[in-house]
């Protein structure tokens, strides 16, 4: 039994790579380092509340204007302002981790891009190999059947039969050796790419 693979060529969308799980791990957690440095830079815009004291009545709001009333105006800031340098630490780790984990990303990405471009390379080159294994079988099997018919003509003998059959046997064995590295390296590829893709009818 045959086994058909789809169809693949060199145009492969590099977008698929972000399917891979190492990928999407990594792109994640420099999100959430993103997330985690936004925080620690919102951390030194101190949140400041304006509170109104009131010593009237809401019908008295018209006095606000007078510095007199009894209405005065509070500013509380929710956050300290001088933390002994706590902030500057929680920031400076936050892009370092960031820093980090680009760096971790890119490399990711690199590495996604070499292994299918590896990939694809051996792919082509097993089907480069078995499309010549199999003309080379179609060959020896058109020579067994010229020596069959010279055999039972009585032009050759019966080791001469013997050789032919056995040339063809080994040409066949080895096809079907490079068909199994075929299918290896497709599924190496679709590995490489986090999954298989359909060509889009342009």
């Amino acid at each position: 039994m045959d086994l058909t693979l789809p169809a693949v060529d060199a145009g492969i969308p590099s977008d698929l790579l972000t399917r891979r799980p190492d990928l999407a791990i990594a792109e994640a957690q420099l999100q959430a380092a993103d997330a985690n440095l936004a925080q620690a830079r919102a951390a030194w815009l101190p949140s400041v509340s304006l509170g109104l004291n009131a010593g009237a009545s809401t019908a008295n709001l018209a006095s606000l204007a007078n510095p007199v009333e009894t209405l005065g105006w509070s500013i509380t800031l929710a956050q300290n302002l001088f933390d002994g340098g706590t902030r500057d630490a929680q920031t400076a780790i936050s892009e370092s981790r960031r820093r980090a984990l680009a760096e971790d990303y890119r490399g990711a990405i690199l590495a996604a891009l070499q292994e299918t471009d590896d990939a694809l390379d051996r792919l082509q080159t097993s089907q480069r190999r078995e499309a010549l294994q199999r003309t080379v079988s179609e060959r020896a099997e058109r020579t067994l059947e010229l020596t069959d018919l010279r055999y039972r003509a009585g032009s050759d003998e019966l080791l001469t039969l013997l050789d032919a059959q056995r040339t063809l046997f080994q040409t066949r064995d080895q096809l079907v050796q490079l068909r199994l590295a075929r299918l290896q390296a497709t599924v190496d590829l679709y590995k490489a790419i986090g999954g298989g893709w359909q060509q889009k009818d342009e």
